[in-house]
């Protein structure tokens, strides 16, 4: 038999059990303390806000409007669970889950459409979505959206447009009034 090398003893480690007591009031840890706020200056704004993210200030909001339905269903119902409501008689055209959001004709609901959203907005329905065509007809100005399938049309001057582009994202909160 030929030795090719030495292989020194293993290292045996005790531990006791249990560990050793850090804190006088074992088994909870001492309450931490706040460390000095001090950001690095290269984080984004939504870290640094000290607003709770219910409150959606630091967000472009692109539309913040009460409307009436005045109409749901006006062509039918296409699917089992999804309704059509026409806002201000058809200034806005919206799908949504009628399941969960219940409406009728005649509720005033607060719809509000913000830019891309990092944060928990305080609202009865939430839909994120795209912008995918703005269309010109007769003077005023055409935004479709699309919420993975459900439709909002809207129609407005275009003075109103604002920043919205085609393309963008977007998040829509629903609010009944």
């Amino acid at each position: 038999m030929r030795v090719i090398g030495y292989l020194p003893p293993l290292c045996i480690l005790t531990f006791t059990y249990p560990p050793p007591l850090k804190y006088p009031s074992y088994p909870y840890p001492p309450p931490k303390k706040n460390p000095p706020h001090s950001y690095p200056p290269n984080l984004p704004l939504s870290i640094l806000n000290p607003l709770p993210l219910k409150t959606p200030l630091f967000f472009m909001i692109h539309l913040n409007k009460k409307l009436v339905v005045s109409d749901i269903d006006k062509e039918g119902k296409l699917y089992t669970n999804v309704s059509r409501a026409y806002l201000n008689d058809s200034e806005i055209i919206l799908d949504y889950h009628s399941l969960l959001l219940r409406i009728t004709k005649g509720d005033v609901l607060l719809l509000s459409l913000y830019e891309e959203n990092n944060g928990d907005l305080d609202c009865d329905y939430q839909m994120n979505g795209m912008v995918y065509k703005i269309e010109e007809k007769e003077g005023k100005v055409e935004i479709w959206i699309s919420f993975g399938g459900l439709l909002m049309i809207q129609k407005m001057n275009k003075d109103e447009i604002g920043s919205i582009k085609d393309r963008s994202r977007v998040v829509l909160c629903v609010s009944k009034v």
